[in-house]
């Protein structure tokens, strides 16, 4: 569909002699050629080739945001944050990249956020349709609501941006796009949080 997925093999587990069962090998949502297909970011249009991801602030930096999550009544969750560690580029990169490149990240994660929370959200020319590729979000979407996927939305959803020069020569958009990752407690594995 429109949503990045990590190609994935059944595997016959056996470790010295003993037969484990079957598990999924699997790549991970990064940077490459057949995976994100991400560029370094350059100085001359720093707006993308971005990946970044919804989790945990067990990273040594990461990018809070400035808004609370929220129920699904759209009442905030007070003491909880949501967390975005950077991907790619790497923070320990960024002292080898454009100078801004974090600040640059948060900007275009700001603006989509910014769009989210605007009283005029839906607008077609301001909302936030400007800033994310809504295909691939409602890809990611009904992914994660089919699977029951418990931690969708708040731990392990990658989110990437292509820049502006490089989505042209794509011949694609560049906005947030999502990448599906992290479905070991999903399909019922977990029954909390329903």
């Amino acid at each position: 569909g429109h949503t990045f997925a990590p190609h994935m093999k059944y595997c016959e587990v056996i470790v010295d002699g003993i037969y484990y069962g079957i598990y999924i090998m699997s790549e991970r949502a990064t940077k490459g050629s057949g995976r994100l297909n991400l560029n370094d970011v350059k100085a001359k249009d720093m707006s993308g080739d971005f990946h970044v991801e919804i989790d945990r602030d067990d990273e040594d930096h990461y990018y809070q945001s400035k808004y609370a999550p929220l129920k699904s009544n759209g009442t905030k969750i007070y003491g909880k944050r949501i967390t975005y560690q950077y991907k790619e580029p790497k923070y320990e990169d960024f002292a080898d990249l454009p100078p801004h490149t974090e600040d640059s990240i948060q900007a275009a994660i700001n603006a989509m956020e910014d769009a989210f929370a605007s009283e005029n959200y839906k607008d077609p020319t301001t909302g936030y349709r400007q800033y994310i590729d809504v295909p691939s979000f409602i890809d990611h979407e009904i992914a994660v609501e089919v699977s029951n996927n418990i931690d969708g939305y708040r731990l392990s959803s990658p989110l990437y941006k292509y820049s502006t020069t490089h989505a042209a020569k794509l011949g694609d958009n560049a906005k947030w796009k999502t990448a599906l990752w992290d479905f070991n407690i999903a399909y019922g594995n977990e029954g909390y949080y329903s």
